[in-house]
């Protein structure tokens, strides 16, 4: 996808959904509930520690609907993991995404001559050109941002210029 070389910065298994253990209960109202996340820009699940969010969202992916997972962990606080990552998961659903993103982010991390807000703009652009059906972007422990106002920024500002099809 890209001349820039990140696979060693990328952690695969953050970019997968969970695979539900052998005993866990269907709960098909719950799903159908957590769908009705399609008719918003924006969704969140909340409950406590072992309620089960994580396994719920994850049943959503034996939709026939386009996913982008990403779990984040304390390090993705970083805007350049962040970002690398994002960008990686959303390259591993959508195939025709152009490399201009990782691009930018290249130029980015290595000369300081762009900014990471170039980087979620560069998203943005392909996906309202790629995007032509809804599509889910689940950010799993999205509470460990909350300390990053850089990746809080980045976040708000993919939301605000994000195509209607992602949700």
């Amino acid at each position: 996808q890209s001349s820039v070389n990140t696979d060693g910065l990328i952690v695969q298994t953050k970019l997968t959904p969970i695979r539900p253990l052998k005993n866990t209960l269907p709960r098909p109202r719950l799903t159908e509930r957590l769908l009705q996340a399609l008719d918003y820009p924006v969704t969140i699940l909340q409950a406590g520690t072992g309620y089960g969010k994580t396994t719920a969202l994850a049943e959503l992916a034996h939709r026939n609907i386009p996913i982008v997972w990403y779990h984040l962990e304390a390090d993705d606080a970083d805007r350049l993991v962040f970002l690398t990552h994002l960008l990686r998961g959303f390259y591993g659903v959508f195939d025709s995404l152009s490399s201009v993103p990782m691009a930018v982010i290249g130029a980015w991390s290595s000369s300081h001559l762009t900014s990471p807000a170039m980087v979620a703009d560069a998203l943005v652009n392909e996906l309202n050109q790629h995007l032509t059906e809804h599509a889910l972007l689940i950010l799993d422990d999205a509470h460990l941002l909350n300390e990053s106002p850089e990746v809080l920024e980045l976040l708000e500002r993919l939301i605000k210029h994000a195509p209607p099809s992602l949700h």
